[in-house]
């Protein structure tokens, strides 16, 4: 909850009488909220929700006098400034075309196929949306086998690092007079020298330091330079790397193998610590795999079966979001609890299942190590396993050890899952090498001194690695280094040659996906800044006579890529523009590995598994952050920006703990607190995490960068340094203490609250199967018709009077004429992942606000993504005992929650509250049904901002867009550190994107969607601009209208879990038509009567008797949201709009 100060026009005012917040009510009984603020309606949150606008929205800074005075001072002392040459209207010089090429024309978009290379290895298949030239947006390839044409938050967000202006431009050089620029040519003299001496010496004390990467061509020069340099070293190294899967299936198959999961192919889920729809354990087949398997089609029949997932795992995930059932463990717990289950489903099986394995779990005590929590956790998981034998799986987490992960291999083997819905690959190359043995061979080269060049490509191991090695003094001491990366970083500001390599989408390169097919890197654009390749700058290095990355990756393809082998000439020309075309090499891809489970040695594995015993101190949770992953997409702006799924903190990484333990700490969010581990300690701000263990403590790696752009400087804190290389992922022994102090921490979980209005919705599938196709053909008080659908017979709506129009019908406008715009999202298969917001982000524009002003309200993305807790227990209460520590800092249910996700844009109403009390009609209602802007004739009044009921509309309160995020401005030094926020400063005097080296920045802006200045109101638009063109290319091609599926909006296209439909309600045979018909559709606030375009399905669960009874009546009123009084009302009693009370609140 931001703690910014109100409005001055309002302090010392008393707030109208107005309730706490309420606590949602589900449909299956359970109460929803947004935060702990919420739950406990705090002054400060009612304060917050009720003010008519965002804090500082009509102030200059913090609201005293001397604050004031010190601000105004400085602001007269630059009162001439605005009349200095350099804020002239900037001069643009046009460059046109002497030929212009045949395939360009202006305003009209191509689109390339690429593929954009992950972090440790694999590759998502893009399709790269260029104008006259310059990417723009990112799609996912529709002929790729691993997108399906959908995409990742990493892949939507990578373009806006290719226009980074504080990505390295030009090689640098450390001289005796400090760090100067150089060229390329020097560079390259400087390398013919210095290279050649280790010819004599076969390449001792020479050591590459690289990141993994599935690149064909770079292991092809790889092994080119340990031929030239066999006593060279080559370490990959990724700061994040899974060692414990990899070598829990060389335990378990006698190689490192990478196991993928058809979930879609899945009834029952045991996921234990691993996230598979967000973050590192994320994979775009899974996250599709899960929507299919969330979305049931009927209420009976096989269109009515959906997959039952149980999450046993320490902090709060996505995939435990989405879970039927969750069970909060501490880490080294999680080993206990899957072995226990292992040797219930061996038992289930019968004699001889596991054998050796079975053996060596029966002589172990795991229940007992377990502690109190319920036996059904086990018996009854073990059941549902059993029951659904081949179409079962189980999957471990990177938390927990190799032993482990072996075990699971073993388990899903006796349930037929491998094959199944278990596929494996075996694993070779850089990707199977181990980044801890790296790293630790590099450090101890390094302190024997057998080190005198390193090289380092693509990895930062200054910032990232393990604290207790000490990298930061290791790699001063190495005589000569050398580092290539796009992005300026710890490493290579102390390195001896910095080198700025070239971003993907300005790169030629290959990369072998997860599924093996090997995918083509081809350039959008030519290097922006003179970079490198790495395929260029490894073969200057090994001495080949071919440098060219477009020659290295055809002759890689051609020795070695199926169906290139043996072809030259025309038809060689014709397979290359192929796969160019498609962005792949067909048929590329490799089959599921047929392994043989060893069980002698998982049994053994086994037996080393440690048993937990009583807790002694913290275990602290070392995870990647779901959206700058290791810190390398620190300066990314977008990334930063986003909310975290669960936590919904930007611009931050605090240290998570439960409420119950932040209550026995003494702490509230924001507090700082002293974390130690292993004799390292941290002083950061926690925040509590509802689900995460009690005793845990969660950190977020990829934060506090100290060399970084001016994006990510000063943005979170570096947990590296409390990582060491035996504790890689988890640390015990740990303390934590109150250190005194706060911080701000900019969580969005609090705006846009809508007054306790219940807008999610959530059943379970029993009484979906029961009731689902049940329509009640009722009525309301005053005798009004109203059919209810099952959605529809919960909530305010099925209480209140039937929606009625004042206006006379020849005054209605009846929407008759196709196409009528529609959207719908379907919550159960929504992971809350954010891939719509950063797409819509975009595609639309949508500039970054920064902390400060995300801390006060006014984050401007048009789709935000609502994250509900509620209890996993049915109807208890929860306890409100808020302790000494202050207000809201909970009970320890407040930790035993299921989480629901609910994506929010403007939903385009039919009858808009918004276009009413625009007094210059800049929001109108188009012929299509879409709730359009006229951003030229907005005056900000911010009227349809607070008439809106969804807070959907976004408001630019400064120059966002148009000025460069903590950029310069005149007098800067002048005024020091008085200055907090940049955004007070006159806009005439502040840097603007097109200055200097942030020119770059501007040609990211889609040309089709017009960039707003301060002052004006904005919100979606259903991607107006794609239907525009839509309907254009359909007449050009001669068509009656519009195709289904033909335009998709950003929001759409991205999402991995296909949650989201879009298109012409009026067609009968539309998606988007059958989707509002289904059973679970509903209007978000349909009793108010705005006719919304944009409908939910309501999301449904799946649970499992034996852990909890399922609701299959939810039509009760002890269900029913907001429902004002729970006792049964007479046919003729009118009932009026619930008044939401303090006592409500609590009750």
């Amino acid at each position: 909850m931001s703690k910014a100060t109100q409005c001055p026009s309002t302090v010392g005012r008393k707030d109208p009488d107005s309730p706490a917040a309420p606590v949602l009510d589900g449909a299956t009984g359970r109460r929803y909220w947004r935060s702990l603020d919420e739950l406990a309606g705090t002054d400060e949150f009612r304060a917050f929700l009720h003010r008519e606008f965002p804090a500082y929205a009509s102030e200059l800074t913090d609201p005293t006098r001397r604050s004031f005075l010190r601000v105004m001072g400085a602001s007269l002392a630059l009162a001439g400034a605005a009349t200095i040459p350099g804020c002239r209207r900037p001069e643009h010089r046009i460059m046109p075309y002497s030929r212009q090429p045949e395939e360009i024309i202006p305003g009209k978009p191509l689109f390339y196929a690429t593929s954009m290379p992950l972090p440790g290895g694999g590759a998502e298949g893009l399709l790269v949306e260029t104008h006259e030239g310059r990417p723009t947006k990112i799609e996912g390839n529709p002929l790729h086998p691993i997108n399906r044409g959908k995409s990742s938050v990493w892949a939507q967000a990578s373009v806006l690092n290719l226009y980074d202006p504080d990505r390295l431009q030009r090689p640098t050089r450390m001289t005796d007079d400090g760090r100067t620029d150089a060229t390329w040519e020097e560079f390259d003299a400087f390398a013919a020298g210095h290279f050649v001496k280790f010819d004599a010496a076969r390449g001792a004390g020479l050591v590459f330091l690289v990141d993994k990467t599935t690149s064909p061509s770079r292991d092809r020069l790889r092994d080119r330079i340990l031929a030239r340099w066999p006593r060279a070293r080559w370490l990959p190294y990724e700061p994040i790397d899974d060692e414990a899967a990899r070598e829990g299936a060389r335990l378990a198959f006698g190689r490192p193998m990478r196991a993928s999961f058809a979930l879609d192919k899945a009834r029952v889920i045991l996921t234990i610590d691993r996230d598979f729809l967000g973050g590192e354990d994320a994979t775009l087949p899974e996250a599709r795999g899960f929507g299919a398997g969330r979305r049931p089609t009927a209420t009976h029949g096989p269109g009515a079966e959906m997959s039952r997932i149980y999450a046993v795992e320490s902090a709060m995930s996505l995939a435990g979001g989405a879970a039927d059932h969750r069970l909060r463990l501490r880490p080294t717990m999680l080993p206990a609890y899957l072995a226990a289950v292992a040797r219930a489903v061996f038992d289930r099986l019968g004699a001889g299942a596991g054998g050796d394995i079975a053996a060596a779990l029966a002589g172990r005590d795991d229940r007992s190590a377990l502690g109190a929590i319920d036996p059904e956790w086990i018996d009854a998981v073990a059941d549902d396993l059993v029951a659904h034998r081949g179409a079962s799986v189980v999957m471990a987490g990177p938390t927990l050890p190799a032993e482990a992960h072996a075990l699971a291999h073993a388990v899903n083997a006796a349930l037929g899952a491998i094959g199944s819905t278990v596929e494996l690959r075996a694993v070779e190359g850089d990707a199977a090498a181990s980044s801890l043995d790296s790293i630790r061979e590099f450090a101890r080269l390094v302190g024997a001194g057998q080190v005198d060049t390193a090289v380092a490509i693509g990895v930062n191991p200054v910032y990232s690695a393990p604290a207790d090695l000490d990298l930061r003094k290791a790699w001063a001491r190495i005589p000569t280094t050398i580092t290539l990366s796009v992005d300026d970083h710890e490493t290579g500001a102390l390195s001896t040659w910095r080198l700025n390599g070239c971003h993907f989408l300005e790169s030629w390169g290959d990369v072998r996906a997860a599924d093996g097919s090997i995918g083509v890197v081809q350039p959008m654009i030519a290097p922006l800044f003179d970079g490198r390749m790495d395929l260029e700058f490894l073969a200057r290095l090994a001495g080949e006579a071919v440098t060219d990355p477009f020659e290295i990756v055809q002759g890689t393809l051609g020795a070695s890529a199926p169906g290139f082998a043996g072809l030259s000439g025309a038809v060689f020309e014709k397979r290359w523009r192929r796969a160019l075309h498609n962005g792949f090499v067909e048929g590329s891809a490799s089959p599921p590995t047929a392994a043989a489970l060893n069980g002698a040695a998982v049994a053994s594995a086994v037996r080393s598994l440690a048993t937990p015993g009583a807790q002694d101190g913290f275990e602290v949770i070392f995870a990647a952050d779901r959206t700058l992953y290791d810190g390398r997409w620190a300066n990314n702006g977008w990334l930063q920006e986003l909310p975290d799924p669960v936590t919904k903190v930007t611009w931050d990484n605090p240290a998570l703990v439960s409420a119950g333990t932040a209550r026995e700490l003494g702490v509230v969010d924001g507090d700082l607190i002293e974390v130690t581990v292993g004799g390292r300690t941290m002083t950061l701000p926690v925040y509590r995490a509802p689900g995460t263990a009690d005793g845990v403590v969660a950190l977020t790696l990829g934060g506090g960068r100290e060399r970084v752009g001016r994006v990510g400087a000063g943005a979170g804190f570096n947990t590296y340094r409390l990582r060491a290389s035996d504790a890689l992922r988890v640390a015990v022994g740990a303390s934590v203490a109150k250190a005194g102090g706060s911080a701000e921490v900019a969580g969005v979980q609090s705006h846009w609250a809508m007054e306790g209005r219940a807008i999610v919705r959530e059943f379970d599938a029993q009484a979906f199967r029961a009731h689902g196709d049940e329509v009640i053909a009722g009525s309301d008080a005053y005798g009004n018709a109203k059919p209810l659908n099952f959605a529809e017979r919960v909530g305010v709506y099925s209480h209140a009077p039937a929606n009625k129009n004042i206006y006379k019908p020849e005054q209605e406008h009846h929407y008759t004429t196709s196409p009528q715009w529609g959207m719908t999202i379907d919550l159960s298969s929504c992971s809350g992942c954010g891939a719509c917001t950063i797409a819509c982000q975009a595609e639309n524009n949508i500039p970054v606000v920064g902390k400060i002003e995300v801390s006060r309200g006014r984050e401007m993305h048009w789709i935000r993504v609502d994250r509900y807790f509620a209890p996993d227990h049915g109807h208890d209460e929860f306890d409100l005992d808020f302790g000494d520590a202050g207000p809201y800092t909970g009970g320890r249910t407040h930790d035993d929650v299921m989480m629901a996700v609910q994506p929010v844009a403007c939903v385009h109403c039919e009858q808009a509250p918004c276009e009413t009390v625009c007094p210059v009609n800049a929001t109108t209602h188009g012929r299509e049904g879409t709730n359009d802007m006229a951003y030229n004739r907005c005056i900000g009044t911010r009227y349809c901002l607070n008439n809106c009921p969804y807070k959907v509309r976004r408001f630019n309160f400064f120059d966002y867009a148009t000025k460069r995020l903590h950029g310069d401005y005149v007098g800067k030094e002048l005024l020091g550190g008085v200055v907090e926020n940049e955004q007070m400063i006159p806009p005439r005097l502040r840097e603007k994107i097109g200055d200097g080296a942030g020119e770059v920045q501007t040609m990211q802006y889609n040309p089709n969607v017009t960039v707003r200045e301060r002052g004006v109101m904005e919100k979606c638009t259903f991607c107006i601009q794609r239907v525009n063109a839509a309907r254009v290319e359909t007449k050009l091609r001669g068509l009656d209208g519009i195709p289904d599926g033909f335009v998709q909006t950003a929001c759409q296209q991205a999402c991995p879990t296909e949650s989201i439909v879009f298109g012409d309600i009026l067609d009968s045979t539309s998606r988007v038509r059958a989707t509002r018909e289904d059973p679970r559709s509903y209007l978000l606030l349909g009793y108010l009567n705005t006719r919304p375009r944009t409908s939910h399905l309501a999301r449904l669960r799946n649970p499992n008797p034996r852990l909890r009874e399922p609701v299959v009546d939810p039509f009760h009123h002890g269900a029913d949201e907001e429902h004002a009084d729970p006792a049964p009302h007479d046919e003729g009693h009118v009932m009026s709009l619930p008044v939401l009370s303090a006592e409500r609140a609590l009750a």
